[in-house]
């Protein structure tokens, strides 16, 4: 086109044909304006849009972000919480313990030694070897549950008898019971905590008439010739009373010497007529033997009883067979004098017959 005919060049137009020539070309231009050749700029709408849409998005996320930190912090003050009312509901469980605030925390209650000496006994006690030492039945699962029965039902102890601890005496384990006693025809050596009473339980009188906050009788009814009576005078010498004996052993002759057979639950309900237990328990030992197995029974009574056999406690009939069957009689009550004839020298035998 002939230059005569060209159009006018604008302001703009001379700045861009002087960079081109130049050889310099701008870096980048801004997203947010688009310069015109007519001249000014306008503002970008993509861009614009683009900017807000991140801050948005960078609220968004913060917010997120802080919701999970507060709800985080809300779980773990739930949880502080909820354990420490679970462990003050244990604490308060124990008994004797007793929960009160003051002085900025917890203080400990008058009761807190014996939970002290409740708790030494548990970590001293060498549970799996609690049985007679030296001999097949340390290792008895038996008398672990013998222990934590004392445990739980004699924890407020502070007197306790056993029946038949010739040796090795199983009271020696409840160590937070301040008077442990017991009482046997004979005995050989074992430690001075315990208070030895050489005589035979039938024959045996309690001092002052007393009753003793808890009673242990393991494995000796099967070797006594009135089971009835016997029974009876174990619960009625103590509040709590915790009788254990062979849980249906048929005759094992001489390897046991036992003059009671086939001991079931309701033989034992009816040698304690009229008391009831108010737990019973059967402990099978890990070896697969037929005499394999044992129970242990808890009662409890109220008031205070005399040593010896009670008007109540007399038998109304006949007698009570070595199964513990109520066999049909006369109704005539039979005298204390007249069942009871368990000599020394037989309950001797007798008790020696639990150490084989």
């Amino acid at each position: 086109m002939p230059p005569h005919q060209r159009s006018p060049r604008s302001p703009q137009d001379e700045r861009d044909r002087s960079i081109i020539s130049s050889g310099s070309i701008p870096a980048l231009v801004s997203p947010k304006t688009i310069t015109t050749s007519h001249g000014g700029g306008r503002r970008n709408p993509i861009g614009g849009w683009i900017g807000v849409v991140g801050g948005v998005g960078d609220g968004i996320r913060r917010f997120v972000a802080l919701s999970f930190g507060l709800s985080a912090v809300v779980i773990l003050l739930s949880l502080a919480v909820a354990c420490l009312r679970v462990e003050r509901a244990l604490f308060a469980a124990i008994p004797g313990n007793d929960l009160r605030q003051g002085g900025g925390g917890r203080r400990r209650s008058s009761s807190d030694h014996d939970v002290d000496a409740m708790t030494r006994a548990l970590m001293n006690a060498n549970i799996g070897s609690l049985g007679p030492s030296n001999t097949a039945r340390s290792s008895m699962r038996y008398y672990d549950s013998l222990f934590y029965t004392a445990l739980q039902y004699g924890a407020r102890a502070e007197s306790v008898l056993e029946v038949g601890c010739a040796s090795d005496p199983f009271v020696r384990y409840l160590d937070w019971i301040k008077e442990r006693t017991c009482v046997a025809p004979y005995f050989v050596d074992y430690a001075n905590s315990v208070e030895k009473i050489t005589a035979d339980f039938m024959e045996y009188e309690l001092p002052n008439n007393r009753r003793y906050d808890l009673l242990l009788c393991n494995q000796v009814l099967e070797h006594v010739h009135q089971p009835a009576l016997f029974m009876r005078k174990l619960i009625n010498s103590a509040e709590t009373s915790i009788i254990s004996v062979p849980f249906n052993w048929g005759n094992c002759g001489k390897l046991c010497n036992h003059v009671n057979n086939n001991i079931i639950l309701e033989t034992l309900l009816g040698w304690s007529a009229p008391h009831k237990p108010i737990h019973s328990g059967i402990v099978t030992e890990k070896v697969n033997y037929k005499f394999n197995r044992r129970i242990i029974l808890v009662y409890k009574t109220s008031g205070t009883s005399t040593s010896s056999t009670t008007d109540e406690e007399m038998i109304a009939i006949e007698g009570v067979n070595a199964t513990g069957k109520i066999s049909k009689g006369t109704g005539e009550a039979l005298k204390n004098d007249e069942t009871v004839d368990i000599s020394d020298g037989q309950m001797v035998q007798e008790m020696r017959a639990l150490e084989q």
